[in-house]
């Protein structure tokens, strides 16, 4: 406890000996230095204004593309449902060929045996 009390006493002693041995001009200098200056008008503000500015202009754009996914899904919902039987045709058509070309060789056995 002492040497904080110390401390203090050092501290206030050093600056009252500024304030005595310094002009009153450099006391307002040296306070100016030490407070900063606000620009006009209201930082925050600004900073809010533009981040609200980009979120308006972000939801346009995600509307936008909500609104062309809409449309188009039904469409592309139909396109699956025909490439799903089309391959369903194309696996039936590939199955039939073979069972014929499998019937062929037989045939061509059975020939060949009689």
């Amino acid at each position: 406890m002492p040497r904080l009390r110390r401390v203090r006493y050092t501290s206030c002693s050093i600056l009252n000996r500024f304030w005595r041995h310094s002009t009153r001009k450099s006391r307002t200098s040296w306070l100016c230095i030490r407070t900063p200056i606000r620009p006009s008008g209201n930082p925050l503000r600004e900073q809010y204004n533009r981040k609200i500015a980009e979120q308006d202009n972000l939801g346009k754009t995600l509307r936008a593309k909500q609104k062309t996914v809409r449309e188009q899904h039904a469409p592309n919902v139909a396109q699956m449902a025909m490439w799903r039987d089309l391959q369903t045709l194309l696996a039936c058509k590939q199955n039939i060929l073979e069972i014929r070309s499998k019937e062929k060789e037989n045939m061509g056995e059975n020939i060949l045996i009689l």
